[in-house]
């Protein structure tokens, strides 16, 4: 989104690879290969040292990661 003052400069970013699938069956050794899960999986470790990606949780984190376009700055 434009501000449209002086000086701005609008610079595309495009977000990090995540699943696109609408599987009904995750596998974490498959979804751990994106990076916006890697991401999404490592700050979560901040707040919860012992989150690990399980097939319970996994559908989950992947929907956060589809709903957030893999933004950078959403998962950060």
């Amino acid at each position: 989104m434009a501000l449209a003052i002086p000086g701005e400069t609008i610079c595309p970013v495009s977000g990090l690879a995540w699943p696109t699938s609408t599987e009904l069956e995750y596998k974490p050794q498959d979804l751990i290969q994106y990076d916006a899960v890697r991401l999404f999986v490592q700050r979560a470790r901040t707040i919860a040292p012992d989150f690990n990606l399980t097939p319970e949780n996994a559908g989950s984190t992947v929907e956060t990661c589809q709903r957030l376009d893999g933004l950078r700055a959403a998962l950060a």
